[in-house]
């Protein structure tokens, strides 16, 4: 499968979606987690199959409702229509994760990279559910795994905050605010610079 950009950007974990004022974003901030969806004509052109975009794009929209059992199964219902879709792989993996299904969340995000091993966002995702799982080491591989696949510099910059903060659960301060320096240096979005500065003050308190 061709890499198309298609964020799907986690940090922290705890995923909640809502909201936000952009038609084509839906966006999510809770306990300092940011989720984001891009839902542009170009991205849903990932999906081939008019149904089964047609699915995904409702999923999107009653997962952004808190409905999250009604999204994964549309989500569920795209990919029998159009399996091994990297984009749809990762929303059925996101929403197991919000319904505490975390092994089989686990298993969706696994697909993915099998099915498409250099689509960067599928271990940011990957490794949000990890750090969920207290699996601390893993999510860390995992995140510097998909920095080596992702080309924007921004983008690296939420890599490196994940990985701060996977530090941080593990209690090792000084690994996590020398990330979480590369982090603030790379991100743009607001929301998520001032996501930094609240750890950056938790690190240093």
């Amino acid at each position: 499968m061709k890499k198309t950009r298609f964020i799907i950007i986690s940090l922290f974990v705890f995923i909640t979606v809502s909201c936000k004022q952009s038609p084509d974003t839906l966006y999510s901030k809770n306990s300092g987690d940011l989720e984001t969806y891009f839902l542009s004509e170009k991205v849903l052109a990932l999906i081939k199959d008019e149904t089964a975009r047609t699915k995904f794009k409702d999923g999107c929209i009653l997962s952004s409702e808190k409905k999250h059992q009604k999204a994964k199964d549309l989500f569920l219902k795209a990919n029998a229509i159009e399996p091994n879709n990297v984009l749809i792989l990762n929303a059925i993996g996101i929403e197991l994760s919000i319904l505490k299904q975390l092994d089989m969340s686990s298993s969706y995000f696994e697909n993915s990279l099998k099915v498409d091993s250099s689509v960067s966002e599928t271990y940011l995702n990957y490794g949000v559910l990890l750090v969920k799982k207290k699996e601390y080491l893993n999510a860390i591989e995992i995140y510097k795994k998909g920095l080596e696949f992702e080309n924007v510099k921004s983008q690296k910059g939420y890599f490196h905050y994940n990985i701060a903060n996977a530090y941080y659960r593990m209690n090792n301060h000084t690994e996590a605010m020398k990330y979480l320096n590369l982090a603030s240096k790379l991100v743009t979005e607001p929301r998520a610079m001032q996501d930094i500065e609240e750890l950056r003050l938790v690190l240093k308190n």
